[in-house]
């Protein structure tokens, strides 16, 4: 069996224990969650917030509901939180306009 490569998505928690994230499998996608004592080295916390603009369907022209997600990930960098916020959300976009805020700064991908 090979080992496969999770990535942190959320921070469920943060109590005595440690920190309580949510990881999923960035091959086949399950999902599931560890404890860790402390946050791993050279990561650091960053408040996520997505909103989907209400809108028009490009393709079909029927009407798209809007939305908004709050959650915590973690990331050596604000690019890298960002790339694990796009694993992180519940809810998926299906042709709204997406926006992705960090610390309540709106950030771009950064590799376009």
């Amino acid at each position: 069996m090979t080992p496969t490569p999770h990535l942190v998505t959320r921070v469920l928690a943060v109590d005595a224990a440690g920190l309580r994230l949510a990881v999923r499998c960035t091959r086949c996608g399950t999902a599931g969650s560890y404890t860790a004592p402390e946050l791993p080295g050279g990561m650091e916390m960053y408040a996520v917030r997505v909103v989907g603009e209400a809108g028009l369907d490009p393709l079909t022209g029927q009407p798209l509901p809007g939305f908004e997600e709050e959650f915590t990930t973690i990331g050596s960098s604000r690019q890298d939180a960002y790339e694990r916020s796009l694993f992180g959300r519940e809810t998926r976009a299906a042709g709204q306009f997406v926006r992705t805020y960090l610390d309540g700064v709106e950030h771009r991908d950064e590799r376009w």
